[in-house]
C-alpha cells in the first residue's frame, strides 16, 4: 500500500461505549460490494473471500 493510501473497512467505527458511529467509507464499500459483486453480508463477503483463497492456492499448486 502506498504511503497516504488509506485501508477501506466494511466495518463502521465503534466507540468505547459500544454505540455504532457509521462510517460513510464503509457504506461506500457495502455499496461497492452489493451491486457490483452481489455481496450483500459480511457473511457472504467470508465466503467469497475462502473461495478466492482455496482458487488462489489452487493455482500454486
Amino acid at each position: 500500500m502506498s504511503q497516504g493510501a488509506e485501508k477501506l473497512s466494511y466495518l463502521d467505527t465503534v466507540d468505547n461505549k459500544g454505540n455504532t458511529i457509521p462510517s460513510k467509507k464503509a457504506e461506500y464499500l457495502r455499496q461497492v460490494l452489493k451491486n457490483e459483486y452481489g455481496i450483500a453480508t459480511e457473511e457472504e463477503l467470508e465466503q467469497e473471500l475462502k473461495l478466492l483463497q482455496q482458487r488462489w492456492l489452487s493455482l500454486a499448486i
